[in-house]
């Protein structure tokens, strides 16, 4: 098993005022070099931009993806355990401590998962800075960060304001 990224591309158009889903699940491949670049995973030089966490203006789309809905029933109720969802008595598992919940009305809906990790942000801009800051060719890339560049400089040349992508890895 190795660390995977979980990657979206996200546009605010001169149209909209805000960040829409342009792709979801956009694939990477595995590459370690470029994963210190974006986050500082699997590399002693710190990052350019340490990860942020999620964008406070994230879109609607992406919203609960990094999340797990929790059901107010318990697993003895329901008699077995469903697949994605979790238990309201699973909460206070070891595997659950300190994963962020999300609340209403005073019942935790959604829960953070466990397995998702170091999730940030970066525009365009900034995913090339980062690239050079690491000293990283695009061209020695993965050849599916090459098709995301392009794809996302056309997204800024045809759509408005720079485009971003929001991430996260697993393990």
């Amino acid at each position: 098993m190795g660390t995977d990224i979980h990657l979206h591309i996200e546009y605010r158009s001169n149209k909209y005022d805000k960040y829409r889903l342009f792709a979801s699940d956009f694939q990477i491949n595995r590459d370690y070099a470029l994963f210190g670049a974006l986050a500082g995973l699997g590399t002693e030089k710190e990052p350019l931009i340490p990860p942020r966490g999620l964008p406070k203006d994230i879109s609607n789309e992406l919203r609960y993806q990094p999340f797990i809905p929790v059901t107010q029933v318990t697993k003895k109720k329901l008699g077995f355990l469903p697949a994605n969802i979790v238990c309201l008595d699973e909460l206070d598992e070891p595997y659950y401590q300190g994963s962020r919940r999300l609340e209403m009305d005073g019942k935790v809906i959604f829960v953070s998962d466990p397995d998702k990790h170091t999730s940030s942000w970066l525009t365009l801009t900034e995913i090339y800075a980062c690239l050079d800051y690491h000293e990283l060719k695009i061209e020695s890339c993965v050849y599916n960060l090459r098709l995301l560049l392009d794809l996302m400089d056309g997204i800024k040349s045809t759509l408005g304001p720079e485009p971003r992508i929001v991430f996260w890895f697993d393990s």
